[in-house]
């Protein structure tokens, strides 16, 4: 039989089995990478995933869902494990960014770090099926938009939509004692009912704040963008300062883009790593883009 890591498609019947760990290493990697191990015996199940793949081949990423908080006693949410590497499709939405704002990691990266610390190889977001107010920034502030590929959570939106709605998204952080929480949303999800298809809006940590920040500022007088009131700038100084360091500088050009001055948002070199982390990771991408060139 031929093997392919996809998803099976409808009607397939017997010519095709998914692939167990034990049957094949394969099937490992593609479970890793966000797809699945088939294997195929019969043309129209070949054909059939042959499809499957092609409409598969987008830039994507693979992220994991994971449902936090209370749930209404009608709804039924799928699990976490079949929420796990979710792909994100990349490509570049009309109206909307890709690649401004991070994911940001579980641990807090600053000036004294000189380590990177080991990480998942795919970032995890946590989601709440409380519904939230879709916030509208400013023309020109960019909004990251990728869909997300068919799973459970199509359904499960499905069952709690109503007209202009979403659901909110935020990151594992890690606090003082060491012990994981959920942080402030960074995004939402929303679902769009005439393709059911569900799409994740990313945005600044902490984005309701953000919100509050610069609508205060575009309510005074355009002069007011670029010499901000002191009371304005003592609180986006403390919301800058309770930020992952690597939205510090996707924000300042975010807010070049308002007329707001950017030198309310402090800049820190290589997303505020210290020297030494800096370094280590200068070298990684020198070796990574080495590996690539020999492989070409």
């Amino acid at each position: 039989g031929t093997v392919i890591g996809s998803g099976p498609p409808a009607g397939a019947g017997s010519e095709e089995r998914a692939l167990r760990h034990a049957e094949c290493s394969l099937a490992i990697m593609c479970e890793i990478t966000g797809g699945r191990c088939v294997a195929v015996t019969g043309m129209r199940a070949l054909l059939q995933n042959m499809e499957s793949l092609v409409a598969r081949m987008a830039p994507a990423v693979a992220l994991n869902f994971v449902h936090a908080g209370r749930v209404a006693e009608n709804l039924v949410v799928p699990s976490n494990t079949h929420l796990r590497r979710r792909l994100l499709f990349t490509r570049q939405l009309a109206g909307f960014t890709a690649g401004v704002w991070p994911i940001p990691e579980v641990f807090n990266v600053g000036a004294s770090t000189d380590k990177l610390p080991p990480r998942d190889a795919h970032p995890t977001l946590y989601f709440s099926l409380a519904e939230a107010e879709v916030p509208v920034f400013p023309s020109g502030f960019p909004v990251d938009k990728y869909d997300v590929e068919q799973c459970g959570l199509n359904a499960l939106l499905l069952q709690t939509h109503s007209s202009n709605a979403c659901w909110q998204v935020s990151p594992p952080l890690l606090d003082r004692k060491g012990e994981l929480k959920k942080g402030e949303p960074c995004g939402y999800l929303k679902l769009n009912t005439t393709t059911n298809c569900v799409s994740l809006y990313l945005l600044p940590y902490n984005y309701p704040a953000l919100l509050h920040l610069v609508n205060q500022l575009l309510k005074l007088p355009p002069a007011a963008k670029l010499t901000p009131p002191r009371t304005w700038l003592v609180d986006m100084e403390r919301y800058c300062n309770s930020l992952p360091a690597c939205y510090l500088a996707p924000l300042k050009t975010s807010l070049r883009r308002l007329n707001i001055a950017p030198r309310c948002v402090p800049t820190l070199p290589e997303g505020g790593l210290a020297f030494a982390a800096a370094n280590y990771l200068k070298r990684v991408k020198q070796q990574a883009r080495a590996e690539l060139e020999m492989q070409m």
